[in-house]
């Protein structure tokens, strides 16, 4: 088997997840420094400064999940097809003398 290319696709899901997070946190923010003004900062700050928290717990396991969501495909070029370990490689595409497979987790 010879390896022509190798590439990686994962899931699109989490950018989604990450950019609502973001959202709120700005939002969160924006009430924080809108309740500075209302002199009831006290409270809003210990909610701002744990909403930061969970925000950083998130993304910090969103990422580590991120890369177990990853997806390698390669591009090879199949001489003997009885040595392939098919517990470990699917068969994706054949196109003319490439064979694109993908690891399975």
């Amino acid at each position: 088997m010879e390896i022509l290319n190798t590439y990686s696709v994962y899931n699109e899901f989490i950018v989604m997840f990450i950019i609502t997070s973001l959202a709120i946190l700005i939002v969160c923010a924006i009430v924080f420094v809108a309740s500075i003004f209302d002199k009831a900062w006290k409270c809003s700050l210990v909610t701002f400064i744990i909403i930061c928290i969970l925000c950083y717990i998130t993304h910090f396991g969103l990422f580590k999940w991120y890369g177990s969501t990853e997806t390698k495909y390669y591009e090879t070029i199949i001489s003997d097809y009885n040595k392939i370990d098919f517990n470990k490689y699917e068969i994706v595409d054949k196109k003319g003398k490439i064979t694109v497979i993908k690891e399975i987790k």
